[in-house]
């Protein structure tokens, strides 16, 4: 009963952190949240400094792991998994990005897709980030931002090391 509480409490503080994202009562227990209809189950890969990733697919090809960061409005790809994709930059242009430590111009790339389990999203310009800050990163092609993530509720059962996507 108490690791039940646990993860209802983990999953109630995940949905409230997202800004922009919708929540939902988890009172009935992840397990009935894993039964709904409209419940994308994605499972979790562990990178070795324990960051929470999932497959993603760029352009049709793929899986590759992405951190999942509820913290970042902007879902970002590092440059050297860009070059492995083998993805141009876009010529001239930069965005601003903040990060705790300080703020960068980085550069984008523009992707055809994004697809995460059975979601789909469409063309969009994709932040490339030069380093490697992130101890979590360790295999990882970049991260999922809340572009991506704001429209679902997001819930994470560490037991089953599987995050919930709702709509």
């Amino acid at each position: 009963m108490g690791s039940m509480l646990r993860l209802v409490a983990v999953a109630s503080l995940i949905a409230l952190s997202l800004s922009g994202c919708a929540t939902v009562s988890v009172e009935p227990g992840l397990h009935e949240l894993r039964a709904r209809d409209d419940a994308i189950i994605l499972p979790v890969i562990w990178s070795d400094d324990k960051g929470m990733m999932v497959e993603v697919s760029i352009n049709g090809k793929g899986p590759y792991p992405f951190l999942v960061d509820s913290g970042s409005t902007t879902t970002a790809m590092f440059d050297d998994a860009r070059q492995r994709l083998k993805l141009d930059l876009v010529p001239d242009k930069k965005v601003e990005v903040r990060g705790i430590i300080d703020v960068a111009m980085c550069p984008v790339t523009s992707i055809d897709s994004l697809q995460i389990g059975p979601v789909t999203h469409a063309s969009r310009d994709i932040v490339v980030l030069e380093e490697r800050r992130i101890a979590a990163a360790g295999d990882a092609y970049g991260l999922i931002g809340l572009d991506v993530l704001r429209s679902h509720v997001i819930a994470f059962d560490p037991a089953a090391s599987e995050l919930y996507l709702l709509d």
